[in-house]
């Protein structure tokens, strides 16, 4: 997907250079929006995401 991101946005209209930060700047912040959500998910013991528990499934708690 993104190696076909910037040809999208530029399809849109975006000029390539600006699709080019874009693609950048989305890819960087998804790795790092996947070490934080890894750094909350994995903690040791029995706390993880703060979610109701109506949302989980029961033998997770």
């Amino acid at each position: 997907m993104n190696a076909y991101a910037v040809i999208f946005m530029e399809n849109l209209g975006i000029a390539r250079q600006n699709a080019a930060w874009l693609g950048s700047a989305g890819a960087i912040l998804g790795a790092l929006g996947g070490i934080l959500l890894l750094a909350i998910t994995e903690r040791p013991g029995r706390v993880g995401l703060p979610l109701p528990r109506s949302w989980a499934c029961r033998w997770s708690f």
